[in-house]
């Protein structure tokens, strides 16, 4: 009885969601790039690199070019940031051989990088090995940094905030809209009660994985605390967390490389070599800006 009551008061909320409708907040464009540049005075080398953004999410990445150039009889050439000791991934990299213009020579690359974790950054540094004439000492110079500001990609059900309310109604606002035609009436009733019907028959069937029908947030903390009964258990429902994430944040080198890890570990018949699952829905957590939540391992199937 009390299933059939909770499934009446489902049915009449979304009845007064599809006729009230739903605002939400508009998405934030990105600032614009920026440029900077350093000139050797010896040398008259310029170092020059500009980025596309100053500010993107956790699941985006960053474009960044950077333009070295020279006249005789000086010479340069680009020095690359150690990216295995840097804060950012290298994704891609293309480079253009020198070309030849009115005041010398000049050379372009683009760097495709992303970032680890939400938070403040700063672009990598690049530098140029100079050589101001054939037979002079060459020195390095080093370009330099701009703030990059990187957001986390989660909503505020994902990371276990609460949305503020929008504010109070005014009742005479919700007063109802007197139709010219009952026709109208009994036609958006009929639309309405078939698209509850629907939402509520996929909300009520069975899935066979209770874990399945919560938050990105919860599934992935759901594994971090060791509550699931079996290690293909918990890869399961890590791979059903990393399918519900952000299209953008599942093409990160990250996120792509666990989700290789629970396929692996769920289709293959053998003993795979696979990350720990606890340990990858904790990292994962804190890839998404997201602070796992203080608790004992307990011991899996006791929660």
């Amino acid at each position: 009885m009390s299933r059939v009551v909770s499934m009446m008061l489902l049915w009449a909320g979304l009845v007064a969601m599809l006729l009230m409708g739903c605002s939400r907040a508009p998405i934030q464009t990105p600032t614009d790039g920026l440029e900077t540049q350093i000139t050797d005075p010896q040398s008259g080398v310029i170092l020059r690199m500009s980025i596309d953004r100053t500010e993107i999410t956790a699941a985006d990445r960053l474009a960044l070019d950077i333009e070295l150039e020279w006249a005789l009889p000086a010479r340069a050439s680009l020095i690359e940031p150690d990216w295995s000791a840097s804060e950012w991934t290298l994704v891609e990299q293309h480079g253009e051989p020198a070309k030849l213009t009115d005041s010398g020579f000049v050379v372009r690359s683009t760097y495709l990088i992303e970032p680890f974790l939400p938070g403040p950054y700063t672009t990598p540094v690049f530098g140029a090995q100079v050589f101001p004439t054939p037979d002079a000492e060459p020195y390095p110079i080093e370009s330099m940094t701009m703030d990059v500001q990187v957001r986390s990609v989660l909503d505020d059900q994902n990371a276990g905030e609460l949305a503020p309310a929008n504010g109070l109604v005014d009742p005479t606002a919700l007063a109802p809209t007197r139709f010219q035609s009952t026709g109208w009436v009994y036609a958006l009733v009929v639309v309405v009660a078939g698209i509850a019907g629907v939402i509520i028959w996929k909300l009520t069937r069975s899935s066979g994985d209770g874990a399945r029908s919560s938050s990105v947030y919860a599934q992935l903390e759901h594994v971090a605390k060791g509550r699931e009964a079996s290690d293909t258990e918990a890869y399961n429902t890590l791979y059903h967390a990393f399918t519900r994430l952000d299209e953008r944040l599942q093409q990160t080198s990250e996120i792509r490389a666990m989700i290789e890890q629970c396929e692996r570990a769920r289709f293959s018949a053998g003993d795979v070599s696979t990350l720990d699952p606890q340990v990858m829905a904790r990292h994962t957590l804190e890839l998404l800006g997201v602070s796992p939540s203080t608790a004992p391992n307990t011991t899996r199937g006791a929660a």
